[in-house]
């Protein structure tokens, strides 16, 4: 298909959370760091989804995060729920967390929760301290 012209890229999924550096390691994300870049390796794609927002873990200094990992391998990076699935938008009110249909994975995310709701608009409610205009 490739010398048909029919295929112009490839890409394939990397984990939620990734630093090149968890794969030399025997901590949480150790296995599935040691699968992404094997098979990152054999495939070779062009790009790479990820999720990706706000919400998202920062990572320490000395780790590599998969934009570094990506844009050292020439590949594309392609960002999913960018938006932390509606999270980030302020449609879920901590008064009255959603509920979601029977297997919807949500279900069961403490983020969607009460507790981590109120956090959530704690943290993005505007800052209650006047602004004060420079001159001009």
């Amino acid at each position: 298909m490739c010398e048909q012209g029919l295929l112009r890229a490839i890409g394939m999924r990397a984990p939620h959370t990734f630093a090149e550096q968890w794969a030399a390691g025997d901590g949480p994300g150790a296995a599935e760091a040691v699968r992404f870049l094997r098979l990152f390796h054999a495939i070779w794609p062009d790009a790479v989804t990820t999720r990706y927002n706000l919400l998202s873990p920062l990572y320490a200094e000395d780790e590599t995060d998969i934009f570094a990992f990506a844009r050292r391998h020439g590949a594309g990076v392609l960002i999913n729920q960018a938006l932390g699935q509606g999270l980030l938008l302020g449609h879920h009110h901590p008064d009255t967390p959603p509920t979601f249909s029977r297997g919807d994975h949500r279900t069961a995310d403490p983020r969607f929760g009460a507790e981590s709701l109120r956090e959530l608009w704690d943290l993005m409610a505007p800052d209650p301290r006047p602004v004060r205009r420079q001159p001009h």
